[in-house]
């Protein structure tokens, strides 16, 4: 057994606090447990706090030798990104937006609207994505949606 690389430990004068970043748990502890948690081996932390020892375990504060709390977080986070069957989509009709942001990179030009060959494409692309069955839930917005 190690400790959880993601441990973040406050201190107070009456006692200690363990947050786990990883499993977004925490236990308060005395001082005294803390420091030895900190300073002693997994197995003599153990052998002399059982009942700090599991709970910690239960938390995820302590946790196996094998387990690699970053390759699970990567694993999360292309689950994440590649794994959702979400299909979201902004359509953005027209590029004549009369907010006029300061940070804005668009041309604003002028009685512009999306023609039918562009409308066509995106009713294609989804009907597409329909026969793929690459998503279970879809989403489309317009620029005005999103003010």
């Amino acid at each position: 057994m190690k400790r959880s690389r993601y441990n973040i430990i406050i201190r107070s004068e009456k006692a200690s606090l363990i947050f786990n970043s990883f499993t977004n748990s925490y236990i308060a502890l005395s001082n005294n447990v803390c420091s030895d948690f900190e300073s002693l081996q997994i197995n003599e932390f153990k052998n002399k706090y059982k009942t700090s020892y599991q709970n910690l375990c239960e938390l995820g504060v302590i946790i196996p030798d094998n387990r690699d709390e970053l390759a699970i977080i990567r694993y999360k986070n292309k689950l994440a990104t590649f794994g959702s069957r979400e299909l979201r989509i902004v359509v953005y009709p027209t590029q004549d937006c009369n907010l006029k942001c300061w940070y804005c990179y668009e041309n604003h030009i002028p009685n512009t609207h999306m023609n039918k060959e562009t409308a066509s494409k995106i009713i294609n692309y989804i009907n597409k994505e329909i026969e793929k069955n690459s998503f279970d839930s879809f989403f489309i917005l317009n620029s005005a949606t999103l003010l």
